[in-house]
């Protein structure tokens, strides 16, 4: 097996969480236990939310757990890279503007129904079945649909 080589790539847009660690424990000790390259990659593209200070956080954090990294980089570092890439792409002609807002590519995979949504949300729901919650998912399912289906009947 070739050595691996894995990264964390946390934001410095905030302290680590334990999801962070979670995911720096399980790549360091894949690392570790298969001889390999453990990243710390700072996702550090944000620049108005992300700070030094949390940068420097991250690394004390992750000393301090003693989860030592093999080399540190810097995504935007990177940023030639990108723009070449993206240059690249658009000189093939594979690269077009993307008009799709959040809400329409999160409602575009659901379609009319919203079936596939629906029915995990019914137990987040059951709490604010007439606040703003429901009146924003009413336009998917329909209001017989959704009260059928906070109730548990099929509709």
């Amino acid at each position: 097996m070739v050595a691996p080589i894995v990264r964390f790539a946390p934001s410095p847009t905030g302290l680590l969480h334990v999801g962070n660690i979670r995911a720096a424990l399980f790549n360091w000790l894949f690392a570790r236990r298969h001889g390999g390259t453990f990243i710390l990659r700072l996702d550090d593209t944000d620049r108005g939310r992300g700070k030094p200070e949390f940068e420097a956080a991250i690394e004390r954090d992750l000393g301090w757990l003693g989860l030592g990294w093999t080399r540190k980089e810097k995504q935007s570092d990177r940023l030639t890279h990108y723009d070449v890439a993206r240059d690249r792409l658009i000189a093939a002609g594979r690269l077009y503007p993307c008009d799709e807002t959040p809400w329409k590519a999160f409602t575009s995979t659901l379609g009319r129904e919203g079936r596939a949504l629906f029915h995990p949300l019914r137990l987040a729901l059951t709490a604010r079945e007439t606040g703003p919650e429901m009146a924003r998912l009413l336009p998917l399912i329909g209001r017989a649909k959704a009260e059928a289906r906070l109730r548990g009947q099929k509709a």
